[in-house]
Parts: structure tokens; sequence; C-alpha cells
């Protein structure tokens, strides 16, 4: 807002100019005061050199070299209406075009000078806040310099922050700001591009486009813009869509690379990521979870999503062990297992690829332990399913002892069955002691049933 207020005049031209119509002075005195003004002008003790310029005027009201540094001085000191009165006397006072364009400079600077000090003000106001404030200085200004551009420009520019855009864009038009009203036309867009974010998170991307295209005229070149319409395009292509539209840009079929394609998606799904990231912080893994299987469903390639959803059911998982209701080892081994997938997912971001690939690390460790005791687990219960068989068996035998010919071919084939499963688990090995006691055990006592069998 405050570019065109700045000067970036080097004013040691000037100051070189002005000594030089100095060193014309016919009165010596007076040159001699002013030789001293300007020395103390270049100390930055303006005081002295305006109480020495004042003196010399006092001898040469006509001096032209005296006004003109009297006018600078008074510009340095901020006074700037007492300077600008001071410049129109010079300017009187100049005896040729030279003195002439020189007065015309120093008025300038004064401007500057004084643009750039409200300019100051302004973004003082501005950042506290004050918006209505600085507007009305800037209109109070208007009202003495109503065709000054710079004044103009800032008051559109006050006005674009404070959402007056009606008046803004006029005043933009009017002075032909080309920047302000490129900005204005964003603005005005807004509300149709967060409703075309609505429609895309609901799948309407017909709606989409509808309100994208809209915004075409205005803002069809901006970058964000461009992306957003490829976004659109591509979502409605991944969904079999068939919109004919009677205008396309090549903009609208734009490849969209990775670092764009997730600002975008997290653009989209940003009330998600929001409440969600809060739930995470406050320890509520399961809401967290749920946010981000939302955000998910709206578009599932996000890292930092899928990292956030990673990091959520790694947590609760283990909340999960530490209360009453502990998951089974098949429940931990699933979410493990998602977790894992989720944390590759992000693996390659810039953003969260490092901890999610420390996540992933620690994720396979657990995921290690659990297949681990999985196994075990595994191993145990067909040791006792074996066992149990066994004496299931011995059992029916016992009390419907084999009478048959077919009754003592079925026991010889449900005997050999189980031996062959004992074997199969004596041959995977065990390092629990109980375990290989048990199978040896097992396979001692098939054998001898077996030997009584085939000797029947």
């Amino acid at each position: 807002m405050t570019g065109g207020l700045v000067t970036v005049d080097d004013p040691a031209v000037l100051a070189e100019q002005m000594r030089a119509v100095r060193a014309r002075e016919a009165d010596l005195k007076v040159q001699r005061l002013l030789d001293r003004a300007e020395r103390a002008a270049g100390q930055d003790d303006y005081d002295s050199a305006l109480d020495l310029v004042d003196e010399a005027l006092e001898l040469a009201r006509s001096s032209f070299s005296a006004w003109l540094l009297r006018g600078r001085c008074l510009i340095a000191l901020g006074e700037f209406t007492e300077a600008a009165k001071t410049i129109s006397v010079a300017r009187q006072q100049a005896k040729d075009p030279q003195g002439v364009r020189l007065a015309a400079a120093l008025a300038a600077e004064c401007d500057r000078a004084e643009l750039s000090t409200f300019a100051a003000e302004l973004n003082q106001l501005i950042g506290l806040g004050l918006l209505d404030k600085a507007e009305q200085r800037i209109r109070d200004r208007l009202r003495d310099q109503p065709d000054h551009p710079i004044l103009q420009q800032n008051l559109c520019a006050v006005l674009l922050l404070a959402g007056n855009l009606g008046e803004a864009r006029a005043r933009a038009e009017a002075g032909r700001f080309e920047k302000l009203l490129r900005v204005i036309s964003q603005r005005e867009c807004e509300p149709k591009i967060e409703a075309a974010r609505h429609a895309l998170r609901r799948r309407d991307t017909r709606a989409a486009l509808d309100l994208l295209n809209e915004c075409a005229g205005a803002i069809g070149d901006s970058e964000h813009f461009v992306a957003i319409r490829s976004y659109a395009h591509e979502r409605a292509t991944a969904r079999g869509s068939r919109l004919i539209w009677r205008v396309r840009r090549k903009a609208d079929a734009e490849p969209i690379d990775d670092d764009t394609l997730q600002w975008l998606i997290e653009w989209l799904v940003q009330d998600e990521l929001t409440v969600g990231l809060e739930a995470l912080e406050n320890e509520d893994y399961q809401g967290a979870q749920r946010y981000f299987e939302a955000a998910e469903a709206i578009d599932d390639r996000c890292h930092v999503v899928a990292f956030l959803h990673a990091v959520a059911l790694f947590r609760n998982l283990f909340d999960q062990f530490e209360g009453k209701r502990k998951p089974t080892l098949d429940e931990a081994h699933d979410v493990l297992v998602e977790a894992e997938r989720l944390a590759a997912q992000a693996a390659g971001d810039p953003k969260v690829g490092g901890p999610s690939r420390d996540l992933a690390g620690t994720i396979r460790a657990s995921l290690d332990t659990v297949r681990e005791v999985r196994k075990q687990v595994a191993r145990a219960e067909a040791i006792e399913a074996c066992v149990a068989t066994f004496n299931s068996l011995v059992q029916r035998y016992e009390r419907a002892p084999i009478r048959t010919i077919e009754q003592l071919n079925s026991a010889r084939a449900s005997f050999r069955a189980l031996a062959r499963d004992v074997d199969r688990l004596r041959r995977e090995g065990s390092s629990e002691p109980h375990e290989v006691t048990a199978l040896h055990d097992l396979t001692r006592a098939i054998a001898q049933i077996q030997q009584q069998l085939n000797h029947r």
C-alpha cells in the first residue's frame, strides 16, 4: 500500500545543486552563515541550521538559496506545512529557470517526505486493526487534495482491507490501479472459490467447475486458480463424469505436480485437518481417527493426513493396551498394518517425510513383535488342539471299543493324521521347554496306540 509514498530519490543531488546556487550569493556574510547552516544540517543538527538560516534571512530576505535551505531543514524536522510555505517563497525569489526547477524539486521532495510519514502513520493504524481511523485520515487529506493519485491509491487499499469491495473497485477503476484491481478481483471471487471447494468436498465436480468458470475472466491466469480448476477436471475424469463445456482452456487440463496437489488437498480438507489435529493434541485419538478418515473420504492422497492418521492409530492402540479392554493380537496386527501403510504413504513428503519414516520404523518393530507373539500363540494353540484331539480319540475308543474292521481303519486314519500334525510341529521347533516335552510325550503316546492298532 505504501510503495508510492516512499521516496527513492537521492537528496544529495538536490543538496549539491543548492550549494552551487549558494556559492553565487553576493553577500559574503550571508554566504558564511549559510555554509555554517549547511555543515550543521550535514550533522543532522537541523535546529541549529534553521537558526543560522533565519539569521541569514534577516540580512537578505530575498536570498533564494537561504529560502531553499530553510525549506530543506523544515522537511528534515517533519514540519511539512511550514516547509511548503517556505519553498513557495523560494520559488517566488527564483531569478532564472534553474532556480524554478530547484524549488519545484524541493517541493516534490517535501511532498514525498510528508507522504512517507503519513504512510507510516497509516501502517501503524492498520497494524492495530484501526482500519476505520486509517480510512478517515485519508479522506480528510483528500478533501484538500481530491485528485492526489497516491492518496486515492491508499484509500483504495484500505477499503479493500476493510472489505468494502464496491467502492474499492470504483476508485481503482477511476485511478487505473491495475495491481489493486487484480487483488480486488481475487477478493470478489473468494466466495465462489469457497463454494467450489465445498462442491469438490461433496464430489460435485460439475457444480465446482461451473463456479470456477465464472471466475476465469477475473483470475484465470492465477497459479492457484489454474491448479484448483485442473484438480476439479482431474476429479471429474477420475469419476468418469462426461462434462461438456462451451469454452475449454489449455490450462484446464494441465498436470498437477505433487507439491501443488498436496497444497490443494490440504486446502480441500482443512476443516477435518484442523479439528483432527486439535483432537490429536488433546489425546482424543479415536476422535482424531474419525476426522482423518473423513478427510480421506474426500481425497485419500494427502500426506499430512496420512501421517497424522498413522500417529492417531498407533497411539490409540497403545492406549488400549494400557486400558481395561485390551485389543486382540489380530486387532493389533490389523491396526499396525494400516498405520504402517499410512506412514509409508507420507514417507517422501518434504514436510512430514522425516517423522513419517521414523514412525514407520517404530510401527514395523511393533508389528514384528506382534507377529512373533501371534506365531507363538498359534503354535501353542495347535499343540493344545493336538493334545485335545488325542484325548478325545482315546476317550472315544475307551467308551466304544473297536469291534469292526471299519472302526479299526477309522481309528488308524485318525491317529495317523494326528501323528502327522504332531510331527510337523516338532520339526518346526520351539524355544519353550514345556512345548518340546508335550510334543515328545504326545509322539510317544500316539506311537504306542498306533502299534496296538496295527497288531489287531
